[in-house]
């Protein structure tokens, strides 16, 4: 029995190594580049605002010294609030109208002929006041007794006609009361229309003090 040989042909290694080197060179594959269009839009920025934080600010400090600095009638005036130091700079301010009203009223006539009156029968002007006072009321009421008689002299019984000037003197005197209340209303106004004339006055000129321009003007 005849043995026969099969001889294996082996492949050249060095070529089998660069075959699989030129298989797997990637460097020579063709590239495919694909454009992709970007379809997304940017959204305009838009600016936020920033909020600033408020500011608190602390005046307890400046209301204490202001309520050490302060008297009035040597004592210290206790200021709690902002509400409270700007109705004390409103009178303070108005401190100086009323007083420049007061001394305008202690020089007009009536005061200086009321003075000279109250001098004359040894009074003070409140005395001199009370006993003009108490002299108008019992001189009403002489009068208000002739009229009684009056009546009563025309045949009118004495009650009825002491009802009858009763009636007459409420009558009377609710007429100068009301009139007394028109009055005040009128001066009330007149300071007012004054005072909003100083006010004008004074936004057109800063500088000018009232208290220096003569009455007259």
């Amino acid at each position: 029995m005849n043995e026969t040989t099969e001889e294996v042909v082996r492949p050249n290694e060095p070529e089998v190594e660069s075959a699989l080197d030129e298989l797997w060179d990637t460097d020579n594959d063709p590239v495919i580049e694909a454009q992709v269009e970007d379809t997304t839009t940017e959204e305009p920025k838009v600016d936020t605002p920033v909020e600033k934080e408020e500011t608190v600010l602390d005046y307890n400090p400046l209301l204490e010294s202001l309520s050490k600095e302060l008297k009035y009638m040597d004592e210290e005036v206790k200021i709690s609030d902002l509400e409270e130091l700007k109705t004390l700079v409103q009178k303070g301010k108005d401190y100086d109208r009323k007083t420049a009203k007061l001394e305008e009223l202690s020089k007009s006539e009536e005061l200086q002929w009321l003075d000279a009156k109250a001098k004359e029968n040894g009074m003070t002007r409140k005395e001199y006041i009370e006993a003009v006072k108490t002299y108008e009321k019992e001189q009403e009421k002489a009068k208000e007794q002739e009229e009684i008689e009056a009546l009563m002299d025309g045949g009118m019984p004495e009650e009825l006609a002491q009802k009858v000037i009763e009636t007459n003197r409420v009558a009377k005197e609710l007429a100068a009361e009301k009139a007394k209340m028109k009055e005040q209303e009128a001066v009330k106004e007149r300071e007012l229309a004054k005072e909003k004339e100083q006010e004008r006055f004074l936004e057109a000129y800063p500088d000018v003090e009232i208290k220096s321009i003569p009455n007259e003007v």
